[in-house]
């Protein structure tokens, strides 16, 4: 134990010997070297003469006097040439190593002090153009953000169909695919979807090309969910198209089911007649805005002849038709039985046409004098009806009872 602990001793003793003489000096001569330049250069003009690697090494690093006489090779150079090639020498030597400079514009001012301070000065105009360059470049980029910037904010505030044509204008305007390319990356991603839809198809192409994958890739996907959502629709309209009026009304008589935009969808789907035949019975409040959803949609889809006007105009025909039979029913209720019966087998006997309701050439409406005593005993009360069907020859009854069964 006492020869392993007097070994330990040792260590310890040299340890400490090695901290105080070796490692602290080193740490101490290292921090003034490379703080203090009048101690490193004394330092470096030691270590240069001393034998071996370390010498070999400092030797490559130039005195004090190699580094003045390059620096008065340089300003003897630059007096010996042109104003305007030493300004620009200069000036890359100022941007570089600003110590550099100062110490090559001190010799050369003591050997030419009217050309050293022209060279000065043109340094000096160098330095302003490029700031003034710079400062023009960051101008305009600011100017060409803020003009995207309000160009995004634009389209984002337009009308739909107003954002199509700015967006068609802007393609027409041969702005940079690029440029168009940030307007849309920047832009809220669901207005963007609604823009790309209905523009030309020319202009969705070059707008797309021109946004990073990623972004591209989500509008490819949102747009594919909303053409999947209107073939949907579209497919809608063909049911509803053979549907019971009354059902169909239930579905799509109101915005319970879909909403507004959906069902000017299914409504641009439907004959005039159907459409018009459901809406009949609609609030008016919602009519309107149909309408005018579906007048919407035609103009983003560019159609020539409007849908809208010629449901508007059979549903007015309708309610007409069906307020002058409404006034027909009150007055026959009035009426006895028996003169009732006299018309209506009369009526009955005429299946011309005494008018025709037409849309592109093509009758909604074809009204006989059959047709309109039809309508007329369908809204009655069942008991006046019952009391003309008891009357009446029984072939007669029979046959009318079969028509208004199946009207």
């Amino acid at each position: 134990m006492p020869k392993e602990k007097k070994s330990n001793n040792i260590i310890k003793i040299i340890l400490i010997f090695a901290a105080v003489f070796i490692l602290i000096p080193t740490m101490v001569f290292t921090l003034i070297y490379f703080t203090n330049n009048n101690f490193r250069k004394s330092a470096n003009e030691f270590l240069r003469g001393t034998p071996g690697v370390v010498g070999e090494y400092f030797s490559k690093y130039p005195t004090e006097s190699e580094k003045a006489d390059k620096e008065l090779f340089l300003a003897n150079y630059y007096l010996s040439i042109s104003k305007e090639s030493a300004a620009d020498k200069l000036y890359i030597i100022k941007k570089s190593e600003e110590e550099l400079y100062d110490k090559v514009i001190k010799k050369m001012n003591q050997t030419s002090s009217s050309k050293t301070n022209e060279v000065i000065k043109l340094v000096r105009s160098i330095e302003l153009r490029k700031d003034l360059l710079f400062t023009l470049y960051e101008e305009i980029k600011e100017e060409q953000e803020k003009a995207l910037s309000e160009e995004i904010k634009k389209l984002e505030n337009l009308g739909l169909n107003l954002a199509i044509k700015e967006t068609e204008l802007l393609v027409d305007r041969s702005i940079s695919g690029e440029e168009l390319g940030k307007i849309f990356y920047s832009m809220k991603v669901n207005r963007a979807v609604e823009i790309l839809y209905y523009v030309r198809q020319d202009v969705k192409d070059r707008i797309i090309s021109n946004i990073e994958t990623k972004k591209r890739k989500e509008l490819d996907t949102l747009l594919l969910q909303k053409q999947n959502k209107d073939d949907e629709l579209r497919r809608n309209s063909l049911v509803y198209e053979v549907m019971d009026i009354e059902k169909a009304f239930t579905e799509i008589g109101d915005s319970k089911k879909y909403k507004v935009d959906e069902l000017s969808k299914i409504y641009m789907g439907l004959s005039i007649q159907k459409a018009s035949e459901i809406l009949i019975n609609s609030e008016e409040e919602f009519i309107n805005s149909l309408i005018s959803k579906i007048e919407e949609l035609e103009e983003l889809t560019g159609e020539e002849e409007s849908r809208a006007v010629k449901i508007m105009e059979t549903m007015n025909f309708h309610k007409q038709y069906s307020n002058k039979i409404s006034e027909l029913v009150a007055l026959y209720e009035k009426m006895d039985a028996e003169d009732i019966v006299k018309i209506v087998e009369e009526m009955m006997k005429n299946n011309n046409s005494v008018t025709v309701f037409e849309i592109d050439e093509n009758p909604i409406y074809d009204i006989s004098d059959s047709s309109i005593i039809l309508d007329v005993m369908k809204k009655m009360k069942k008991q006046k009806m019952s009391q003309i069907l008891s009357i009446m020859d029984s072939k007669k009854a029979a046959e009318i009872t079969r028509r208004l069964a199946v009207y």
